[in-house]
């Protein structure tokens, strides 16, 4: 049995992606007040768990957009490259009939160290609520993380949170890593925000 067939085997076994921990987040004034005033709020960090991780990383953003809406933006593999800074191509490789998680192929060129790196991962979906992936294959050592969609702001904008443990499977220097995440991140996040707020607009 493969290592791809054996992955799948323990994810139908477990029944989903193995649950990703990360402790409370505790947001500064500074972080809060970046909230308030539209800004994202991005963290990456050295990873201080005994797997060794390149980055530990959080971001999160306020949309003016309704769940419903950030969840077809965030599974459009068609859109993946105006969100995701570096992305070369997203793919679906297979679907579970009901909905309820995908296997997906992302090759993203993070920097000119690193010009073309695949990754395999499943996402298991709850649904408008959240998205949790863990790596099957793929250039990466480590890919585990989340997305949770919360209304805030008595229900007139959704918080986007991303949480993610990320490390190369090639030796390089973590700190470039860390450095590549920490410019992408707000990018991406700005970018995910005005592509639901022009899909949730009231003239759509």
């Amino acid at each position: 049995m493969d290592f791809l067939v054996a992955t799948l085997a323990l994810f139908v076994a477990t029944g989903g992606a193995p649950l990703v921990e990360f402790g409370a987040i505790r947001l500064s004034p500074d972080e809060a007040a970046a909230l308030d005033a539209r800004k994202a709020v991005v963290r990456v960090e050295r990873d201080r768990s005994a797997r060794g991780a390149a980055a530990e990383i959080l971001g999160i953003i306020d949309v003016k957009a309704s769940p419903q809406t950030l969840w077809e933006v965030m599974l459009d593999c068609a859109r993946a490259p105006a969100i995701i800074p570096h992305m070369k191509s997203c793919k679906v490789i297979e679907q579970a009939s009901n909905g309820a998680h995908d296997i997906r192929e992302h090759v993203v060129s993070y920097t000119f160290l690193f010009p073309n790196v695949r990754s395999v991962f499943r996402s298991d979906y709850r649904l408008f609520e959240e998205i949790r992936f863990q790596r099957i294959e793929g250039d990466l050592r480590i890919m585990e993380g989340v997305w949770t969609l919360a209304p805030v702001n008595n229900g007139d904008a959704t918080r986007v949170t991303y949480r993610a443990r990320v490390a190369t499977g090639t030796p390089a220097p973590r700190a470039l890593i860390r450095r590549s995440v920490r410019a992408d991140m707000p990018d991406i996040l700005t970018s995910l925000r005005e592509m639901a707020e022009r899909d949730g607009a009231p003239d759509r």
